[in-house]
């Protein structure tokens, strides 16, 4: 470790000797016989530590010298020497040198030496200080420019989302879509708790009264209660589909496989409410997507379907023939189109249609025609998500009282 370096100014060159010899082993030592030399040599070694001057010096003094190293560098420790005790000398060294110890002569070694010690400490110390403060302020700096970058970053993204926002409007509802279904999750996760406390109280309650074969209005709340908590259950489902945005699971795959998983939900009941479905699937190539999300597109559609027919034949008679047809397709080649670069998957029904107004709006969240308790309004929004998700496009035609249809293009992909 390097040793710190004291100069030590007297007109007497015994005492610069003396000093030396004393104090050689802990410090390096710079000596001088007036103040000017003193002032050459501290130009010259920047790195002094610690300044002792004797006051009674020929040509200045020692206030003098060490007010004028104050004023050219504050950092170094002062120290007067002395063989008189003027306490008005000792005043104005404080006042116009700063000087850290007043010392008279002749001076004990021991005790010196523990002075200088504690002067080193304190120069080191506040040596540190400083060099901690310039790295601060250095790491400030470089953190304001990186600021300034990432700001500088920022804006020029919010510039070019503007102009790509500007150039497909349709991003607004995608935008709005973003918006509500972090909005969506977080309500989901919270009610999902409460409920299944309400459902587990509810079934406590059931299996009390099926024990004791009561029927009375309390058991039948009890029914109405878990029917509530049911369909809570699958609003909730709904909203966490709808909040999705992932894009995992892509792979190859033949297309049939999902639809026809889809399909196996529904033929059973749609057997059961006499809806004939007619499913017209022809062999078409694999194309690269997420199956269980496009599964859940064909869910939604298939549903939808149910339902219109359902309602249709309530305002016709009981043997109005209900019908779904299902269809995938890969349309021709020919060369006024690129139809046959994708796969097109249908679902119409002779359902009750919809008017213009309503088929506007019928992708919006929360948007329904069901009677209250019927619909939660996400099905066809979360489908028209999934359908940009997964680079697809969504098409409706629909016609009021003769039905709908929900075309889907899937573009092929290379597989």
């Amino acid at each position: 470790m390097s040793r710190s370096k004291i100069l030590y100014v007297d007109d007497e060159e015994t005492n610069l000797i003396n000093f030396k010899m004393a104090f050689q082993d802990h410090f390096e030592i710079l000596t001088a016989l007036s103040g000017p030399v003193a002032l050459e040599l501290f130009r010259e070694n920047t790195d002094i530590a610690i300044i002792i001057a004797d006051q009674k010096m020929t040509g200045m003094t020692g206030i003098r010298f060490l007010t004028i190293l104050h004023h050219l560098d504050p950092e170094p420790i002062r120290i007067i020497l002395t063989a008189y005790s003027d306490t008005h000398d000792i005043i104005n060294a404080i006042n116009q040198g700063r000087i850290y110890e007043y010392i008279l002569k002749p001076w004990k070694e021991e005790n010196l030496l523990l002075t200088l010690k504690k002067a080193e400490e304190l120069f080191l110390l506040a040596e540190a200080n400083r060099r901690l403060l310039a790295e601060l302020q250095q790491k400030n700096q470089e953190l304001k420019e990186t600021n300034e970058r990432l700001l500088a970053d920022m804006k020029k993204r919010i510039e070019t989302e503007k102009a790509l926002f500007a150039k497909q409007v349709e991003l607004a509802h995608a935008g709005r879509l973003a918006a509500l279904g972090e909005m969506a999750s977080g309500m989901a996760h919270e009610i999902h708790q409460p409920l299944t406390v309400i459902q587990l109280d509810a079934e406590n309650l059931q299996f009390y009264f099926s024990r004791r074969k009561q029927k009375s209005l309390e058991a039948e709340s009890v029914q109405d209660i878990l029917a509530q908590v049911k369909r809570a259950g699958k609003i909730i489902n709904h909203v966490r589909a709808f909040s999705r945005s992932d894009f995992g699971g892509m792979q190859c795959i033949d297309p049939f496989v999902p639809v026809d998983n889809a399909l196996s939900f529904f033929r059973q009941q749609f057997r059961a409410k006499n809806i004939a479905l007619k499913e017209e699937i022809k062999n078409v190539p694999k194309i690269k997507t997420d199956p269980q999300k496009l599964e859940q597109v064909v869910v939604n559609f298939l549903s939808n379907a149910g339902y219109a027919v359902m309602e249709q034949a309530k305002e016709e008679s009981d043997d109005y023939p209900k019908l779904v047809t299902v269809r995938l397709f890969q349309k021709p080649k020919s060369g006024l189109t690129n139809d046959h670069q994708r796969l097109i998957f249908e679902v119409e029904d002779n359902g009750i249609g919809m008017i213009k107004q309503i088929r506007k709006r019928c992708l919006e969240p929360f948007y329904t025609t069901k009677e209250v308790g019927e619909g939660t309004g996400l099905g066809l929004s979360i489908a028209h998500g999934i359908a940009r998700e997964l680079r697809m496009k969504l098409e409706i035609e629909s016609t009021l009282g003769r039905g709908s249809l929900f075309r889907l293009l899937i573009p092929l992909n290379g597989c």
